[in-house]
């Protein structure tokens, strides 16, 4: 999964053609501390940056912190975006915007497949696409 968000992240740069520069694309793990790390590698060397994504919202949460530390605003000199809508991105200080998957119809869905699985039926379709949701709040 963290392919695809990464894939997808890039290829909605390029789509808008922003320029991908590898210096600004932090791999760390799924964590707050990686929020945390990555933000300590842009700010000790120096980047430029005005927006972040964290593949999820406990990455924004730790980018978030660790800015908020370093004297940075959220979201007037660095704008952050996390994914997945968990509860606590909404009590953060400032609000964390995030994009919020459809967990209810992907759920659906796999009830579906299980049902149809234990009756035996043929699943044709193997891909599914569920489209995500911006939930803008105050950090961007």
């Amino acid at each position: 999964m963290s392919r695809e968000r990464h894939q997808g992240f890039i290829d909605t740069l390029r789509k808008h053609d922003i320029e991908v520069s590898q210096k600004l694309i932090y791999q760390g793990g799924f964590s707050y501390q990686a929020g945390v790390d990555g933000v300590l590698n842009f700010l000790e060397n120096n980047l430029d940056f005005d927006g972040l994504w964290g593949q999820n919202d406990l990455i924004a949460a730790g980018a978030l912190s660790t800015l908020l530390h370093h004297n940075k605003r959220i979201p007037q000199d660095i704008s952050i975006i996390g994914m997945d809508n968990v509860q606590f991105a909404s009590y953060m200080y400032p609000s964390i915007t995030t994009i919020a998957q459809p967990y209810e119809a992907m759920c659906d869905k796999a009830v579906e497949l299980i049902d149809k699985l234990t009756n035996n039926e043929i699943i044709e379709e193997k891909h599914f696409s569920f489209p995500p949701s911006l939930i803008v709040r105050e950090s961007s």
